[in-house]
């Protein structure tokens, strides 16, 4: 519901006849925080902490999983595909920070990078059963 008020405001669908193509970048960006929020949320309750951010104008993280005012996860989420470079600038951006690091997408492929995990779905659905 709020994304269809989001998007109505945006693209004036009362005035106007808007294709799916034109609002297609903006729904994916809808999509993706959703996907970033839900997982979040669920790191949260499995490991019983809070979901906090860090933004900053140079830096944002996804999210960070804190218990007791610690942190013990630092997640990102790539819901599309991802390269070594996603994988650096995730360590780079996160160097401040000591706690667990993961990397979540939709499908894993091979690439892996120390002190990083790793997670896809089916990693997810089994963390959740």
């Amino acid at each position: 519901m709020e994304a269809f008020f989001y998007l109505a405001d945006r693209y004036g669908f009362e005035d106007r006849d808007v294709s799916f193509e034109e609002a297609r970048p903006t729904i994916e960006k809808l999509r993706n925080f959703a996907v970033q929020n839900f997982i979040g949320d669920l790191f949260a309750s499995a490991y019983h902490g809070k979901k906090e951010y860090y933004v900053t104008p140079s830096k944002e993280l996804d999210f960070i999983i804190t218990v007791r005012n610690k942190a013990v996860i630092i997640g990102e989420v790539k819901w599309g595909k991802y390269d070594s470079n996603d994988l650096k600038k995730f360590v780079e951006k996160t160097t401040f920070i000591k706690a667990e690091k993961i990397f979540i997408t939709k499908n894993k492929n091979e690439m892996k990078m120390d002190n990083i995990k790793i997670m896809d779905v089916d990693d997810i659905l089994a963390m959740v059963k």
